[in-house]
């Protein structure tokens, strides 16, 4: 997104000129997903050990939210927030404001650490109002119905000349969280906690934690590589100046230290690229079909890496997890093709489309296979 769009972050540019900057260096793991990576960043553990490997996750059978009820009960590791807070007797004040629970894994477990105490947590939900786990985390008054967001709105509104409740074509009207007036507006939330709970006001260290989730939904919805995505990048980036000042304002001048990172980057819409991407719901179609089952009985849920498949429906039809692998792997792609198959694969209908399609539990035999193979 910042090669995309070189001129939209000057503010960044500016920081990373006169701050410290890690480079020729890549992390990363997948799928690249916010609940893993955050968890990633607060517990300097990859997923194989924090386990929050992805959006949701199969516990006892069940697919679940990988911060099902607002809870960290499948964060396996510390983080530093929790280490931190407890060796020092849970003096520093440790907070977070987000647009998600997803984000709670870049601070901590809260009162769930042992010893651990009610940390600030503020995500927002669907309709914007303020939420927690009060047993775990606290939410204050600070960071509940906020001022500023109506103006946000209009700000945001008003930028095409007209004040009509649309943004680049769509009605802002009840969707501001997936537009650049709520990462306007998150700022002022943040200023509102950071200022009322006294942050940074003594010489215990405390630590923020923030994600703007905006420019991450708009590229979602409208292609990173469309004029919606540029501008969320520019009032994100425009919040920097403004996050700088409120610290130089509440904390003071070369008190505190900003770490600013990403959780995943971003790829172009495949149709963007006349590319075409494989149909993950009409795979599950298929091997359903292949099945002789149900479609919404065989498959509880589907993501970009696989399939979550019911054992006993699958078991019923006779199949095993290791068929329904051997099926994917000789699927072509005419097979995935709902419609006509694009002219730039007509010659090429009868590849196979996956590489790879094993059982989890056999993950990490063909990792092994695969290292020894190239050792």
């Amino acid at each position: 997104v910042l090669e995309r769009w070189p001129e939209a972050w000057p503010h960044l540019k500016e920081l990373t000129r006169n701050g410290t900057s890690v480079t020729n260096t890549i992390v990363g793991s997948s799928p690249s997903v916010t609940p893993a990576v955050h968890a990633t960043i607060g517990t300097g553990s990859f997923p194989e050990d924090h386990l929050l490997v992805d959006t949701r996750l199969r516990v006892d059978g069940e697919v679940v939210d990988a911060w099902e009820d607002i809870s960290p009960s499948l964060l396996r590791q510390p983080t530093l927030a929790d280490l931190y807070d407890r060796a020092a007797g849970n003096v520093p004040l440790v907070g977070l404001v987000s647009e998600h629970p997803w984000h709670f894994g870049m601070m901590g477990r809260g009162a769930s650490f042992p010893a651990g105490d009610n940390d600030i947590a503020v995500a927002f939900s669907a309709q914007g109002k303020s939420i927690t786990n009060p047993s775990i985390y606290s939410l204050p008054a600070s960071g509940v119905a906020v001022p500023g967001l109506e103006d946000a709105i209009r700000d945001l509104d008003s930028e095409d000349g007209a004040i009509d409740s649309r943004w680049m074509g769509g009605e802002l009207e009840g969707n501001a969280k997936g537009t650049p007036a709520w990462t306007t507006y998150q700022t002022r939330v943040i200023e509102s906690v950071i200022t009322a709970e006294g942050f940074g006001q003594d010489e215990v260290p405390d630590l923020f934690f923030t994600n703007y989730k905006q420019l991450d939904l708009v590229g979602h919805k409208f292609n990173m590589t469309n004029p919606e995505v540029r501008l969320a990048l520019e009032y994100t980036d425009a919040q920097l100046p403004d996050l700088t000042a409120l610290l130089n304002r509440t904390v003071g001048p070369n008190r505190w230290v900003m770490a600013i990172t990403a959780d995943h980057g971003q790829q172009p819409d495949a149709e963007s690229l006349d590319a075409w991407p494989i149909g993950v719901q009409e795979l599950a179609e298929d091997l359903a079909e292949h099945l002789g089952v149900e479609r919404d009985d065989l498959v509880e849920g589907t993501r970009v890496t696989g399939l979550w498949l019911d054992r006993e429906v699958l078991s019923g039809a006779g199949a095993t997890l290791g068929d329904a692998a051997d099926f994917m792997l000789d699927y072509t792609i005419e097979d995935n093709a709902s419609d006509d198959v694009p002219a730039d694969y007509s010659s090429r209908r009868d590849e196979r489309l996956i590489r790879a399609a094993m059982p989890a539990s056999r993950v990490a035999d063909v990792l092994d296979c695969s290292q020894k193979a190239s050792d």
